[in-house]
């Protein structure tokens, strides 16, 4: 088994994506290892989305299983700031 797993979000994570993540975000939660999200090649994001990331983020943090950030894109940052949990999600400024 590995010791971390990455998730890699889709370009465009809309609700339509929502459900397959959901799945994923609970599988990585049942396996107690660090994981990274990779949110490079977000363009477009929905707010179930960071919904869902957000609340993976604080169950992952409530069992003190790091949750780390690769290359998050801009407009993933942008949304997240703009509905107030990039603080919350832990991505940078």
């Amino acid at each position: 088994m590995s010791d971390q797993l990455e998730i890699l979000l889709e370009s465009n994570s809309g609700i339509a994506q929502a459900e397959l993540l959901a799945g994923r975000l609970e599988e990585a939660f049942q396996k107690s290892i660090p994981i990274i999200i990779d949110g490079s090649a977000i363009t477009r994001v929905d707010t179930s989305v960071l919904q869902l990331l957000y609340s993976f983020c604080a169950a992952m943090k409530e069992t003190g299983v790091s949750v780390s950030w690769k290359e998050p894109s801009d407009e993933l940052c942008q949304a997240a700031d703009n509905l107030g949990v990039k603080t919350l999600l832990g991505l940078p400024f």
